[in-house]
């Protein structure tokens, strides 16, 4: 989770047992819809269509607090060696 895209605040819903059923698992959707998408084998799965209010069991409003990386520290230096290699498979 970057902070420069979700912020410091997000929303994890819960589906109500009754949704459980209309789950696809990643495995299930062909390789062509995924492109562009980050999923989580196993774990993650999408509902087919909007979900309704009804369907949300749970709400958790959730802050995330960072410390801040300091220029030259371990964690600064692999994070720019990771956008070194990024930028080079970008292009």
């Amino acid at each position: 989770m970057e902070a420069n895209h979700l912020g410091n605040r997000i929303a994890v819903l819960l589906l109500d047992t009754s949704a459980y059923a209309r789950l696809i698992p990643v495995s299930a959707v062909p390789l062509d819809d995924k492109k562009g998408t980050l999923s989580i084998p196993q774990v993650e799965s999408w509902y087919p269509g909007a979900v309704s209010l009804e369907l949300i069991a749970e709400v958790f409003d959730v802050s995330i607090h960072r410390t801040p990386v300091l220029p030259d520290s371990l964690p600064a230096t692999v994070i720019a060696a990771a956008e070194l290699l990024k930028k080079g498979y970008d292009d």
